[in-house]
């Protein structure tokens, strides 16, 4: 599904319900854009169509597919820049292995624009994804240790609340830790000023 993650990520950012109405969703992106900086009312059309509600503009619903994707990105983008100028910001997108091809090119995208942002970027994927972000400067990478064995265990007892756990079932946690072991990759910019960072989140399986 195009946009998938970036859908999410709205929806997080601006505390939209799956039970909110059309117009709750419209007065909830109007009310966010305007709390971060007024100027980016001209966003609103785009994100509405985004979120796949009547945009309120029959410019942007005449648009080629090609200008509304350019102006779609130039919106979501705008959002980062101006919450970054507020305050720092945090952006964690995780499962780049799944993504689709649209929201892979927003965030390729999007990285060119990190060193003049107050902004941590956090991507998660598997190994064997292969990165259309390039080698650059200002990122890091990081490659986690695989669990042992008894770190696997431990966890597993922690989140059942479980004395212990079946040599079997301690097997399959074990396997399944080792199997799911993801790379990190992360983007950042210097933080100039002080301040507490927003986070932004998007997640999917």
């Amino acid at each position: 599904m195009p946009f998938h993650p970036l859908i999410d990520l709205i929806r997080r950012q601006l505390d939209i319900g799956d039970g909110d109405t059309e117009a709750a969703i419209a007065a909830k992106i109007e009310g966010g854009l305007a709390a971060i900086d007024p100027d980016l009312a001209p966003a609103a059309p785009y994100l509405r169509a985004l979120l796949s509600i009547d945009p309120g503009s029959a410019d942007v619903e005449a648009m080629p597919p090609a200008q509304r994707r350019a102006e779609t990105f130039e919106a979501l983008r705008g959002m980062l820049v101006r919450s970054a100028e507020a305050r720092p910001q945090v952006l964690v997108i995780e499962d780049l292995h799944w993504i689709d091809g649209v929201s892979e090119q927003f965030l390729t995208t999007l990285t060119e624009s990190v060193p003049a942002l107050r902004a941590l970027l956090v991507f998660t994927y598997r190994p064997g994804y292969a990165s259309p972000f390039g080698e650059r400067s200002y990122f890091t990478r990081v490659v986690p240790s695989a669990l042992s064995s008894e770190e696997s265990a431990r966890i597993a007892q922690a989140v059942l609340a479980a004395d212990a756990l079946p040599g079997e079932l301690r097997a399959l946690v074990a396997d399944k830790a080792r199997a799911t072991r993801s790379t990190s990759r992360s983007w950042s910019a210097p933080s100039r000023r002080p301040g507490h960072s927003g986070r932004w989140r998007a997640v999917w399986r």
